[in-house]
């Protein structure tokens, strides 16, 4: 049989718990270094296995950079080059008849146009001059300045200055100037029909020294067709139903034919037909001069 002993003097019962209790203490410590989980290193496989978050540049922005007021301002403004440059044409020609009679015509004509956001310029003219074989010559010119604006899509208002010079019909110069309304009544890249009226203040001045002025209505219309890639027609026709200057109706009407021969040479035919009911003297009502001559584009 085995027996133990205790001792019985307190201070020895003290001294061998201690020693037992220090004896525990390694025991708990290596306990708790295995069951704790290591932390993974850089060199870990478990580094290695979860890679680090990449921002792409496809991410989401946050709501305030992508507000709408933000991104508005932040675009580059829409700019269209081809409408800050007036674009037309200028056309001349010389007609000379030798023989049983001498004569000799000469004429220019010029059309230009310049589209802005909402609104368009316009200015044509078109002079013709011919002298006879006894000294006798005659001047008619026509300029014509108009500037729209639209007030919706068919819709548009005009207001411009005009001029006009014709001696055979013993006219010096009629200065008007005009507005009203127009409707666009057709508008599809190759057919373009603009109709308009309004009223005009007009000053009239004859070879006699006589002038007229006052206000008269007035209807126009403006016709242009793209025959071919080549080919285009024009025709302008102004109508004023009660004219100054003795009353009655005037018309003039103006056309054109034009074709290229490069890209930007082109042959001319013109044709500027003028009316008047109420006229002086023994002149004839009509006027009418035809010419043809070279265009070149700008």
């Amino acid at each position: 049989m085995l027996s133990v002993s205790c001792p019985k003097n307190p201070l020895s019962l003290r001294k061998l718990g201690c020693v037992c209790l220090m004896s525990w203490v390694p025991v708990m410590a290596h306990a708790e270094e295995q069951t704790a989980e290591p932390t993974p290193t850089a060199s870990s496989p478990a580094a290695e296995d979860k890679p680090a978050p990449v921002v792409t540049p496809t991410q989401k922005l946050p709501s305030a950079v992508q507000d709408d007021d933000f991104s508005r301002f932040a675009s580059a403004p829409k700019t269209d080059s081809d409408k800050k440059h007036w674009t037309g044409s200028l056309s001349a020609g010389v007609t000379l008849q030798r023989g049983n009679t001498n004569s000799s015509q000469g004429s220019m004509s010029a059309e230009a146009e310049r589209d802005l956001r909402d609104s368009r310029l316009i200015a044509n003219g078109m002079f013709v001059r011919s002298t006879e074989s006894d000294g006798t010559h005659a001047e008619s010119a026509t300029l014509d300045f108009r500037g729209e604006r639209n007030i919706s899509d068919n819709i548009f208002g005009f207001a411009g200055p005009s001029y006009e010079r014709d001696t055979a019909q013993d006219l010096s110069g009629r200065s008007s100037v005009s507005t009203g309304l127009g409707l666009r009544a057709l508008k599809d890249g190759r057919y373009d029909l603009n109709l308009y009226g309004g009223v005009a203040y007009t000053i009239e001045r004859d070879a006699h020294s006589s002038t007229d002025r006052g206000f008269e209505p007035l209807l126009g219309s403006e016709f242009k067709m793209q025959i071919s890639e080549t080919a285009s027609f024009s025709n302008r026709v102004v109508i004023y139903p009660n004219a100054v200057g003795g009353g009655g109706k005037r018309v003039t009407i103006q056309s054109e034919l034009t074709t290229r021969i490069t890209r930007r040479i082109g042959l001319q035919i013109a044709a500027l037909q003028k009316y008047r009911e109420n006229v002086t003297d023994s002149h004839k009502h009509t006027d009418t001069s035809l010419f043809t001559g070279l265009t070149t584009n700008f």
